[in-house]
C-alpha cells in the first residue's frame, strides 16, 4: 500500500468491481484486451493511479482451514468469489480463449494448457 491507498477496498467506477489493474498486468494485455479495458484503466488512473504488483503487496492463500480467504501478514482481508484467466500476447488459440474466464472455484481451474504456458490466474476478491 503506498499513499495510504487500500487497494483492497478499491472499487472500480466504470464496473463497480473490486480490483486492481497494476502496470504488470496492463503491460502483458493484447491490443483487444486493452481496448476493452481502457475506461476502466484510465478511471482507476485519475482516481488512484496504476500500482506495480509490489505497491499491493504479496497476497498468498495461509489457510487450510478456510482457502477462500486472501491474507497478508496473516491478516484476512476479503473472501475470493473466483478466479480469472488471463491469457498475454502471442497466447496459443486456447489459452485466448480462456482469456477473461471467471471460474467459481481453483478446482475448476484448468492445468495448464501446454508446456511454457504463461498465462495466469488472478483471485477476484470481495
Amino acid at each position: 500500500m503506498i499513499n495510504n491507498i487500500d487497494y483492497f477496498k478499491y472499487r472500480n467506477p466504470i464496473t463497480g468491481k473490486r480490483g486492481i489493474f497494476t502496470r504488470e498486468r496492463i503491460k502483458n494485455m493484447s491490443s483487444e484486451k486493452f481496448d476493452e479495458c481502457e475506461k476502466q484503466i484510465m478511471a482507476q488512473l485519475k482516481e488512484i493511479g496504476i500500482p506495480y504488483n509490489r505497491d499491493i503487496g504479496n497476497i498468498k492463500h495461509i489457510s487450510d482451514n478456510k482457502p477462500d480467504i486472501i491474507y497478508d501478514n496473516n491478516r484476512a482481508y476479503y473472501e475470493i468469489i473466483g478466479y480469472e484467466w488471463i491469457a498475454f500476447d502471442g497466447a496459443c488459440d486456447d489459452c485466448s480463449a480462456l482469456s477473461g474466464h471467471i471460474f467459481a472455484s481453483e478446482e475448476e481451474i484448468p492445468e495448464k494448457l501446454h508446456p511454457n504456458c504463461r498465462c495466469e490466474v488472478y483471485a477476484l476478491y470481495y
